[in-house]
């Protein structure tokens, strides 16, 4: 960011550092560089590695993407979802919220609970 903002006062498109911070340029040179480091990461297919938390210890559950509940409005609930320390099924907060939404976290197409389209958390 710094050779960045180099460049622009070489260039004469700010008098100085001050003028570059006073009008705000400094963020949006953040934000395009920023923009472009996440344009550029690889996606992952679907994370089946175990993930380190910020304390180094490894988060033993699953990560999949949720997909569309086809499911009425206050129907059965999958749950696969639970806290992994306590083991204790969660709760869904779109269910159990008044008044009631529509659940959004659904399982996906082709999970191997075999139970898609319901909402993943515990009704």
């Amino acid at each position: 960011m710094a050779e960045v903002m180099l460049r622009k006062i070489d260039d004469q498109t700010c008098a100085n550092m001050v003028s570059l911070f006073a009008s705000g340029e400094n963020n949006r040179l953040l934000g395009e560089i920023l923009a472009q480091n996440v344009a550029n990461r690889p996606r992952p297919a679907q994370q089946l590695t175990p993930v380190v938390t910020h304390t180094g210890q490894v988060d033993p559950r699953v990560k999949f993407t949720f997909g569309a509940v086809t499911q009425p409005m206050g129907g059965q609930g999958a749950g696969l979802i639970d806290n992994h320390k306590t083991g204790v099924k969660v709760k869904c907060n779109r269910f159990h919220a008044v008044p009631q939404m529509k659940c959004t976290a659904g399982v996906p197409t082709g999970h191997a609970s075999g139970m898609a389209g319901l909402c993943a958390y515990t009704h």
